[in-house]
């Protein structure tokens, strides 16, 4: 059910999204602002980094390369969503419940945010991860930052965990949530559609300087090629850099197959980047 998958979206026309009452927010203690109509400790306590304006220098690499171009043009912010899902309580094999190469995976991963200075850093793991909680922080949160930034952010969004089938073959799959019981549970209360999260990305890398999403997931591809032929030949990127799927087999104890680049079982996860 997992496999390794990253795509970078390019700029796309932002999907009108519907934001009432979005400006009215209430603080965390971290200094981050969060809708008054959602859970607010709940909400908060994702944040694992929040640094404020100024508080830390930007990536020399980041602002080197997108220098401002105009006095008015604000300082470059670094955001990033992190959903790691490695606890699956509902599957009847109990030796599949935690998926350990995900748990192994979750400090690297907020390791490597920090090095390269994102300075706000959600997670959203296991149970945390609730349909609910996802939509707020890309439709919502992440969205009205992006756009505030006026094309000065950066945004990464990471999924680590199970993948889910489409309801079709010729429909996209999903992200297993933490009360999914198995691949072929398509109760909508349990998997995240990748529909839902492809329009979610590409809304939020309208007003990006630089947008990337790393899927460790089966079935993640799906992401790209909504209702594509299953004829079609949709493996390739379509321009320099823009997308790179590697897969290997289940509980291979090699680095290397003949398809792709793997761990063993228990060792963590290849993200291929560029």
């Amino acid at each position: 059910m997992r496999a390794g998958f990253l795509c970078r979206f390019g700029l796309a026309a932002a999907l009108q999204l519907a934001l009432a009452g979005a400006a009215l927010a209430v603080d965390c203690k971290t200094g981050a602002a969060v809708g008054v109509s959602v859970a607010k400790e709940e909400y908060c306590d994702a944040f694992v980094q929040y640094k404020k304006p100024g508080e830390q220098p930007v990536d020399d690499r980041i602002a080197n390369r997108f220098p401002p171009e105009s006095p008015d043009d604000l300082e470059i912010r670094s955001f990033a969503v992190v959903i790691s899902i490695y606890n699956y309580p509902n599957f009847e094999v109990k030796a599949e419940q935690i998926v350990a190469p995900v748990q192994k995976d979750l400090p690297n991963i907020l390791a490597f945010l920090k090095e390269q200075k994102f300075d706000e850093i959600i997670l959203l793991k296991n149970d945390q991860a609730t349909k609910e909680a996802i939509d707020y922080f890309l439709n919502d949160y992440i969205f009205r930052q992006v756009k505030s930034r006026k094309n000065r952010a950066r945004f990464l969004f990471a999924y680590d965990g199970h993948g889910a089938p489409g309801p079709d073959d010729s429909l996209p799959g999903a992200l297993a949530l933490a009360a999914s019981r198995g691949e072929n549970d398509n109760n909508p209360a349990a998997v995240y559609s990748l529909g839902t999260l492809r329009e979610q990305l590409q809304s939020i890398s309208a007003f990006t300087l630089q947008a990337v999403a790393l899927l460790g997931s089966c079935y993640s591809g799906g992401v790209l090629f909504p209702n594509v032929p299953q004829t079609a030949s949709s493996t390739y990127a379509l321009g320099p850099g823009a997308h790179a799927v590697t897969a290997v087999k289940a509980n291979a104890a090699v680095k290397v197959d003949e398809l792709a680049w793997g761990y063993a079982e228990d060792s963590g996860t290849v993200f291929a980047t560029r």
